[in-house]
């Protein structure tokens, strides 16, 4: 099913033309991020549903629904893709799905396998290559009927892996556009650890859930394991 881009683009309820202009003094994107992380953590919530969808192996993952008064099926949808650690939670995920809602579009937040509220949900754990998740929620929340054009919205893993979705051939279930937040599209070669004097860095936990629902696991450095290839690890956490 694929749609004239043209026309479903034209029947959107908001630009996708819009120049990001930063404050005045503001233009650096370091300071950006660091005063970023000094705003308020917990932006309010906006009215949204919970969904649990079922992917492959039996697995499941939570994504919330947010659907305007005025939305009716043929208007604009927009997926919303966390990055590494984050969640339907995370401070830009809701700042930016609120600023697309209360402009008319309905808003589907999706937490990836294993993260957030839907960790008892999975076995196994999101990674750079389960574009086919993100398949699954497009195909869900498309209409058959009066198809609506699909916009894809990632932060950094979550624009990776939305880079991916598109760039596949099929069915992309009405795909009108992507927007992709910091991807570390080149892979282990952009993805370094932060560090202070080389002796502070992102680790990752290995490991598996016990039956007491407790993790465990090795703490490893994580550039030894960030190159994450297309099939993932069995079962990663991760910790910043």
């Amino acid at each position: 099913m694929y749609l004239d881009k043209k026309k479903e683009l034209a029947k959107a309820s908001f630009s996708l033309n819009d120049e990001f202009r930063p404050f005045s003094l503001m233009g650096n994107r370091h300071l950006q991020t660091l005063l970023g992380s000094l705003s308020d953590s917990s932006p309010p919530e906006f009215p949204s549903k919970e969904v649990v969808l079922p992917v492959s192996d039996g697995d499941s993952i939570l994504v919330l629904d947010s659907k305007p008064v005025s939305w009716v099926p043929g208007k604009p949808i927009a997926i919303l893709v966390h990055g590494l650690t984050g969640s339907h939670r995370s401070s830009h995920v809701v700042r930016v799905g609120d600023r697309l809602y209360r402009r008319g579009c309905r808003v589907i937040r999706m937490n990836q396998r294993g993260a957030g509220p839907g960790l008892h949900l999975a076995r196994w754990s999101y990674h750079a290559g389960r574009s086919e998740d993100i398949r699954k929620v497009m195909e869900y929340f498309q209409s058959a009927v009066d198809p609506s054009p699909l916009f894809l919205v990632g932060f950094s893993l979550g624009g990776n892996l939305i880079l991916k979705t598109a760039g596949e051939s099929g069915d992309l279930h009405g795909l009108a556009g992507v927007a992709a937040m910091a991807p570390p599209i080149k892979g282990s070669s952009e993805i370094q650890p932060p560090s202070l004097n080389g002796r502070l860095g992102l680790t990752i936990l290995l490991g598996r859930r016990s039956p007491t629902g407790m993790l465990k696991g090795i703490w490893v450095p994580a550039r030894r394991i960030m190159s994450c290839s297309d099939h993932g690890f069995a079962r990663v956490w991760c910790s910043c």
